[in-house]
């Protein structure tokens, strides 16, 4: 799985590298479009991260376990008219690299697999300031350990709402999922309703540097009484180059959970990310 996970992140990184970008395009406004989960370019963000979990299940230290996650932007056109409306689609592919799995009181397996994949379609307009966009959001049951997913197909809204200048940009963009199917397997945990919610403030700085906050917070609907929510906060600096052609960014941040699961949960985050950026390979 993760050498076929490798496969196909050369083979994104390739084909970025061979369509390359406009050679006269801004590097600070490549970084400013990055930003904006609705913009026109595409692009392919790959995140590495260490997350550090703690709670009443263990005690000492807290527990380790590292992340790769994959996220492409694909921005396809819909209509050019006054305003050009796009279908984006965001697809999000986690895998967890030893993650601690609680087994009893201090007791913990770390397990390495593919985690449930989200995949958010959304329909924006090209407005002027405003960031809108709204479509469904898909929950697909990838995951290869019961540990990483919820073992069901779901589905919800997904919305985002943001406003930008040359200064800043600012977005809150929710996904609140459903499950509605199971994988086949007699599973009786209840069905999947949970929350993730990214909200982001971003700076631009002179020579295509930035930084801000980006962060995800999660609220599950199903989890018991001071298990349900986890918000992150944390900075981030981020300095987009140039390749030959091809534009990539890339992001460091450290986050700090103010509000964590008391069970056991996500305490501190950090990880560094890049993003190589295409034009996109859909113009019309």
């Amino acid at each position: 799985m993760c050498s076929s996970l490798n496969v196909l992140v050369c083979a994104l990184v390739l084909v970025a590298a061979a369509a390359g970008a406009s050679e006269e395009e801004n590097l600070g406004d490549v970084s400013a479009k990055l930003s904006n989960p609705v913009s026109d370019l595409w692009a392919i963000n790959m995140q590495f991260g260490i997350n550090f979990s703690d709670g009443d299940r263990n005690r000492g230290a807290a527990e380790v376990g590292g992340f790769f996650q994959m996220q492409p932007a694909l921005p396809i056109p819909l209509y050019k008219g006054e305003r050009t409306w796009r279908m984006i689609l965001r697809p999000t592919i986690p895998v967890r690299v030893g993650a601690p799995v609680p087994k009893g009181f201090n007791d913990f397996d770390h397990e390495t697999g593919l985690s449930d994949m989200l995949l958010p379609f959304l329909f924006a307009p090209s407005l002027d300031h405003w960031i809108l966009g709204a479509g469904p959001g898909l929950l697909l049951p990838t995951s290869t350990e019961d540990a990483f997913g919820r073992r069901q197909w779901g589905a919800g809204p997904a919305v985002v709402v943001g406003y930008k200048t040359k200064k800043f940009t600012a977005i809150v963009f929710p996904n609140y999922i459903w499950g509605f199917a199971d994988r086949g397997d007699q599973n009786e945990t209840p069905d999947a309703s949970f929350l993730t919610l990214q909200y982001a403030f971003n700076w631009n700085l002179p020579n295509a540097w930035q930084i801000g906050i980006n962060n995800t917070a999660s609220y599950d609907h199903q989890a018991s009484s001071g298990n349900q929510w986890n918000v992150p906060i944390g900075p981030f600096v981020s300095k987009t180059v140039r390749f030959g052609r091809m534009p990539v960014k890339f992001q460091l941040s450290a986050e700090y959970s103010v509000v964590s699961q008391d069970e056991f949960g996500q305490r501190a985050q950090v990880k560094f990310s890049a993003t190589p950026v295409i034009p996109g390979l859909i113009q019309e």
